[in-house]
């Protein structure tokens, strides 16, 4: 029985594990181990043909130069996720923001902290904060878990009910795994 599990990868990401009748597990980075983690995500596997689909994260600073904190953070949590992913013998595929965040009809931009537009930034965070507590009215949603909610929900209802999501939501083939666009 497939299930869906929607991965932020971010620094202070989550993964979100929803079955096929709705249970949810919500597995934040900043409060689990990656052992623990690891443990949960091969423990879901034991009951459900998991299907992941994970972020596929950009950071810029300010004028498009990369930031030395942000890159750090994002290669460390995607490169240790995925281990976790590929040591549980897990398919996955790649997601890229705007695709989920126009499924919600969310905004796709990101401002740096520190910049003119961190404002912008904040406001969009909390936009997808009210859409995932919408969604998901029982669950204490959080700035760090929103996203993975999200991108779970986007998830699950590309298995469970296709036609919830707009017709652009097509994927192709990546180096072994799927970006979808």
């Amino acid at each position: 029985m497939k299930a869906a599990l929607g991965i932020d990868p971010g620094g202070t990401g989550a993964a979100v594990f929803i079955s096929p009748k709705r249970a949810i597990q919500v597995y934040r980075f900043s409060k689990l181990s990656w052992y623990e983690v690891a443990a949960n995500i091969v423990d879901d596997t034991q009951y459900f043909d998991i299907q992941v689909l994970i972020e596929n994260v950009h950071t810029f600073g300010e004028k498009g130069a990369a930031s030395k904190h942000n890159d750090f953070e994002f290669g460390k949590n995607t490169g240790i996720i995925t281990g976790i992913i590929y040591a549980a013998n897990l398919p996955f595929e790649l997601i890229n923001p705007k695709t989920w965040q126009y499924a919600f009809s969310l905004g796709g931009k990101w401002a740096p902290l520190g910049s003119a537009k961190a404002k912008e930034k904040t406001a969009r965070k909390r936009a997808h904060q009210a859409k995932a507590q919408e969604l998901f009215p029982d669950l204490k949603v959080t700035l760090d878990t929103c996203d993975a909610l999200l991108i779970a929900e986007y998830q699950w209802r590309r298995l469970f009910e296709p036609r919830a999501l707009p017709s652009s939501s097509s994927s192709r083939p990546c180096q072994g795994t799927k970006l979808v666009t």
